[in-house]
């Protein structure tokens, strides 16, 4: 390749780097969940049994047509007939626009669905209900995206409104960016507030 050539390709892949960080294209920054408290216990035989929502693990299973799951969940943590409500806590105040939830989406298999709501509170007055839109598919746990709003504060509490006789997460994550939109066909769950 000719030096002329060189340049001009140096430019242009200059020029697209550029385009897209300033069309905000940036990693989004992961927040470090100091502790986290249940404000709605999870049932006896799907309990945490140490840090299973911010341990940076996610399990992909759930329970779906033809998958049995019994024996393979204890990353799970559930809910039996009751409405998850988990208080977090950070160091010190962060600013949060983006908060996921993986949760088994398993269509009613086995009594595991996701939940209808979820609301996002802090103790500072921020209150915000994301309604759930069911993806195709199940057996898998799924990222639902609660996004749209800019809080800083260090608590915040999450609570979802069951819709199925179990409601089962598997992790929690923070980030202080909102994640790039993904392309079609990752499966992300993005809801849009009520």
């Amino acid at each position: 390749m000719s030096g002329t050539k060189l340049a001009s390709f140096h430019r242009r892949w200059l020029c697209l780097v550029f385009a897209l960080l300033s069309s905000g294209f940036a990693a989004a920054a992961q927040l470090s969940v100091a502790s986290y408290s249940y404000l709605t216990s999870p049932h006896g035989n799907y309990p945490d049994s140490g840090g299973e929502l911010t341990d940076g693990t996610n399990v992909t299973e759930a329970w779906g047509a033809g998958v049995n799951m019994f024996g393979k969940t204890a990353p799970l943590v559930g809910w039996l007939n009751n409405s998850p409500s988990v208080q977090f806590t950070f160091a010190s105040a962060e600013q949060v626009k983006e908060i996921i939830v993986y949760a088994a989406d398993s269509e009613n298999h086995a009594g595991v669905g996701l939940p209808a709501t979820f609301t996002v509170t802090t103790p500072g007055g921020f209150n915000q209900t994301f309604s759930v839109t069911n993806p195709s598919g199940d057996g898998t746990t799924v990222p639902i995206v609660l996004s749209g709003f800019n809080v800083s504060s260090s608590v915040f509490n999450i609570s979802a409104v069951r819709n199925h006789q179990w409601t089962m997460f598997s992790e929690v994550e923070f980030y202080n960016t909102s994640s790039v939109p993904a392309p079609a066909g990752l499966g992300l769950t993005t809801l849009i507030a009520i």
